[in-house]
């Protein structure tokens, strides 16, 4: 299980506070319960933004986190509002990391590719071609140039770094939506 904790910085007692319920609402996602992490998600988004502004690398953090939960439970357009916040804040701000921006990206092409925008998917995936993560979400993450992956044949829109990680990705998520895309 992962664990996030900010002490330091602007709002650091009201950040403090929204790393422990961000651990409680990763520990519900991380059992299953995304309506239970997503409503804890939306709390620590709050306190946050009270703490340090919509803008901050904070509330970057969150806006990725509930998008990735809003994902999972399908509630496409709120996850693709909260991953397109994300993006933004992590892509713009010179606090934030390209390893964080290149993950928010790809969170962001999922949502594309569960609504079967293959375009819109490939090219948030290859924004910055210098600064790319795999497709697959439980790779172990680091970035890539696009020359170092392995773009899906079919749709065309998703990369990975290794056979393997494009073989553990297919069968519990890409495949339905590259299907869709071989029907269209």
């Amino acid at each position: 299980m992962n664990f996030h904790a900010y002490t330091s910085g602007t709002g650091g007692g009201a950040i403090f506070q929204a790393s422990i319920l961000s651990n409680q609402a990763l520990a519900r996602r991380d059992g299953g319960d995304y309506a239970g992490a997503e409503q804890l998600y939306k709390q620590v988004l709050e306190i946050k933004i009270n703490a340090g502004g919509s803008k901050s690398v904070h509330a970057a953090i969150s806006y990725n986190a509930l998008g990735e939960t809003q994902l999972e439970l399908g509630k496409l357009e709120q996850a693709e509002e909260n991953l397109s916040r994300a993006v933004e804040i992590r892509e713009n701000d010179g606090q934030g990391s390209a390893f964080d921006a290149a993950v928010s990206r790809e969170n962001l092409a999922r949502v594309y590719e569960v609504k079967g925008l293959w375009d819109q998917a490939r090219q948030v995936r290859t924004k910055n071609f210098s600064q790319m993560v795999c497709s697959h979400y439980k790779c172990p993450g680091q970035m890539y140039n696009w020359q170092q992956l392995r773009q899906c044949s079919k749709c065309k829109a998703a990369y990975y770094c290794s056979e393997n990680c494009q073989r553990a990705d297919w069968r519990p998520r890409h495949k339905k939506y590259c299907k869709a895309f071989e029907d269209q």
